[in-house]
């Protein structure tokens, strides 16, 4: 909706704060943001009904893993090691660098009823809960590194 003007919570400090604050300002939106200091993440995503991650870049952002594990809801861009946390729900990921797609994946999020938020992200907390605990990272890891001096030795 046209109309709606969500709230941003910005949590904790950094770089790019005064930054942020200043471009808020500029765009007439300082309003709608609302700055808190560094907490917990699971009291961080308590601020909010939705965690936005329009990544351009990422590896495995463990963001979206803590996000999942705390069943919140997500929109979150196809990036990097994004897709493969969100493994069978990667078609719920939107292209990054796309305002227009970005606020409308928002939009929608915030349209969802509460019960079908919550029960997309237990999807998802469960899937990842199931494929990225740390012992199977772990283990990943490990595997990779013996594959790679077993074909080194083989060169």
């Amino acid at each position: 909706r046209a109309s709606r003007r969500p709230k941003l919570a910005l949590i904790g400090d950094g770089p790019d704060k005064a930054f942020l604050l200043e471009r808020a300002m500029r765009l007439d939106v300082i309003e709608q943001l609302v700055v808190k200091a560094p907490m917990a993440a699971r009291d961080a995503y308590a601020q909010g009904r939705i965690l936005v991650a329009p990544s351009r870049l990422e590896s495995l952002p463990y963001v979206i893993l803590e996000a999942a594990a705390a069943h919140m809801p997500m929109v979150a861009t196809n990036v990097g090691g994004v897709p493969e946390i969100f493994g069978p729900f990667a078609d719920r990921l939107i292209p990054c660098d796309d305002p227009q797609i970005l606020a409308g994946a928002i939009a929608a999020a915030l349209d969802e009823t509460r019960e079908r938020a919550a029960q997309k992200a237990d999807e998802l907390a469960k899937y990842v809960a199931e494929n990225f605990s740390l012992e199977k990272m772990v283990d990943a890891v490990v595997s990779g590194y013996r594959e790679a001096i077993t074909a080194r030795g083989r060169a």
